[in-house]
């Protein structure tokens, strides 16, 4: 009996083990939509589907918007971010890169912690504030205007050039 009690909390151990290591793999959401006007789309798990208001984006989803939809997705760290129509955008913690389009960030709340907007030729670092910028992947030009706070504003090509961008200020990046 002892060997059977043995096999069967072995057995025991085992199956609780798979189902809480599949648990703790789930992903977990990075950001919900806010709004969604005319077609936006997500590519997640090699999926593709429509977005709508109140759906999750998580980390690695893929976000197009159609020319003349707009999208407002919110993340966890009271940040609102405006996606404008003809957008690309990703998503990876804090972290969200602009493949193209446009972008405004705005900060709900003030935070010590930093956040990125990335694009192939730049990053902006932000705690708070609120700013857009966009990114032309045609003629490789990335462009951020200070509404609100001042942002990092750093070349990822010549990492030595760096700029703070403050309110009612304006800078851009260019790949040549």
């Amino acid at each position: 009996t002892m060997k059977r009690s043995y096999k069967s909390i072995k057995r025991t151990s085992i199956v609780l083990l798979a189902l809480f290591t599949s648990f703790s793999m789930a992903k977990s959401p990075r950001a919900v939509v806010a709004k969604v006007q005319g077609n936006v789309f997500v590519t997640s798990n090699q999926q593709t589907k429509k977005l709508d208001a109140g759906s999750f984006s998580y980390d690695v989803d893929e976000i197009f918007t159609e020319v003349g939809a707009e999208l407002v997705f919110k993340d966890y760290f009271d940040h609102e971010y405006h996606v404008s129509g003809s957008s690309y955008v990703s998503l990876l913690n804090k972290i969200v890169e602009l493949k193209s389009g446009y972008l405004w960030v705005k900060s709900l709340e003030d935070t010590d912690d930093e956040f990125q907007i990335q694009t192939v030729n730049s990053t902006i670092a932000y705690d708070s504030g609120e700013f857009i910028t966009s990114y032309d992947p045609e003629n490789g030009k990335t462009q951020v205007l200070s509404i609100k706070g001042t942002h990092s504003f750093n070349n990822n090509v010549y990492e030595f050039m760096k700029e703070e961008v403050g309110p009612g200020r304006f800078s851009f990046i260019k790949e040549d």
